[in-house]
């Protein structure tokens, strides 16, 4: 943005000095106007250093709140032969060069004194409730406008205390500021007591993935269901026994609309393409996709971009990186899905994927067809395993729904509760 529409900007937020939000509280409905209000004498900057060999915990400021720095960087703290800015309390702080114009204001909540990068802006604030000012900045509109218009140029985007301050924005009274951070920050509360609980299913499906299959070298899994216990020990066999491949290629009509599956990693299931003129697949070899078979992207299958089909994927093409097998007599396909979706599971397929890393590691058909499992003889008992996982993955899909659900409303309602200086003045 030039110095011509930064001034415009500029000039429209001094000639809306007064706006009010889409949605208030009823208590402060006729509270008037939100008054446009330069922050900088609101911000006090705090600059505390201490050496590296300080005691204090040291944390990264990032996207996602703060961060134990050796959490953030794979357990490892970075050598810091310099001093360390500190951040109290209550105070804010922010990385201030961002890639893309973002910019997260994180606030110390955990009790104490924190070491940060001395890179890092740290302010406190007076006379503007924190919480209101946080969601003000990292969430409303008008901040993100004023952060776009401070690229100058180069790859990044830089916004130290002194611009910061030059920001203006429109604010209610403090008690008013108390009641929308009260709410908001509830929301989010009730955001992070359902991530954990999706969390907790998620470590859950985990755990159950390791003891209900067999570990190398046994012949029956830790947690064999009850009703099981007196069964055969499981048999191995190879996958060319238990599975078999077909193809059904495309004969491809050039004014025919077609779509195409794609197989997310780390078992995340089948995704449907846009869709697609026939004309534009070219040369590309296509197939038809067959219900209730293992699919598998060869490309990506060490990094378990593996699924089963189902009557969703009805009328569907897939390329020719995307082999499909179905059951022979006596197997769930779905057991085998939830197979190589362990860690002996992923070790199979990374030893059917010979080569380097990332594209140049595929699949070998060949190879794959030769792994060894080892199976129930019991087909019943496969299915048993699966409902139980299944069930699981049914949760787990919910609760991801729930808390999608409740990001959608939150940041709507950021939205309302926030006036923006192209509303109209009431």
């Amino acid at each position: 943005m030039n110095n011509k529409e930064e001034n415009a900007m500029r000039e429209r937020y001094n000639n809306n000095q007064g706006l009010a939000p889409n949605l208030r509280f009823p208590i402060y409905s006729k509270s008037g106007n939100w008054k446009l209000t330069d922050l900088g004498p609101f911000l006090r900057e705090y600059t505390e250093k201490v050496p590296s060999s300080t005691e204090l915990p040291v944390y990264s400021s990032t996207r996602v709140g703060l961060q134990p720095q050796k959490d953030y960087y794979d357990d490892r703290e970075l050598a810091n032969d310099g001093d360390y800015g500190v951040v109290p309390d209550g105070y804010f702080v922010y990385r201030h060069m961002s890639d893309d114009g973002t910019f997260k204001f994180n606030v110390n909540r955990l009790g104490g004194k924190i070491a940060v990068s001395k890179e890092y802006p740290v302010f406190s604030v007076e006379g503007i409730d924190p919480t209101f000012l946080q969601y003000l900045l990292n969430e409303g509109i008008a901040f993100k406008r004023f952060a776009l218009a401070q690229k100058k140029g180069g790859t990044r985007t830089r916004l130290y205390l002194g611009v910061l301050r030059t920001f203006s924005a429109h604010m209610p009274r403090q008690e008013e500021q108390m009641i929308i951070g009260d709410c908001l920050w509830s929301l989010d509360e009730l955001i992070v007591a359902e991530s954990q609980k999706l969390r907790t299913l998620s470590l859950k499906r985990k755990s159950l993935l390791q003891i209900l299959f067999p570990s190398t070298g046994e012949s029956h899994p830790r947690l064999r269901l009850p009703e099981f216990s007196n069964s055969k020990p499981w048999r191995r066999e190879f996958i060319s026994n238990l599975l078999e491949k077909v193809t059904k290629p495309v004969d491809v009509d050039t004014s025919t609309t077609y779509r195409e599956i794609g197989i997310r990693s780390h078992g995340k299931g089948i995704f449907h393409k846009d869709p697609i003129l026939g004309i534009n697949l070219g040369e590309k070899r296509v197939f038809w996709v067959e219900q209730n078979a293992l699919v598998i992207n060869i490309v990506f299958a060490w990094e378990q971009a593996i699924a089963v089909t189902s009557e969703a994927d009805k009328g569907m093409i897939a390329s020719h990186r995307f082999p499909m097998y179905i059951p022979k007599q006596g197997i769930d396909v779905r057991f085998l899905k939830y197979l190589f979706l362990t860690s002996k599971g992923k070790e199979l397929l990374g030893v059917a994927s010979p080569g380097g890393a990332g594209r140049n590691k595929t699949l070998g058909q060949k190879e794959f067809e030769k792994l060894e499992l080892a199976i129930p003889e019991d087909v019943s008992e496969q299915t048993a395993i699966v409902k139980i996982l299944s069930s699981i993955d049914d949760l787990i899909a919910l609760q991801g729904q729930k808390i999608d659900f409740l990001k959608k409303n939150k940041a709507g309602l950021v939205q309302q509760l926030f006036p923006t200086s192209n509303e109209k003045p009431t």
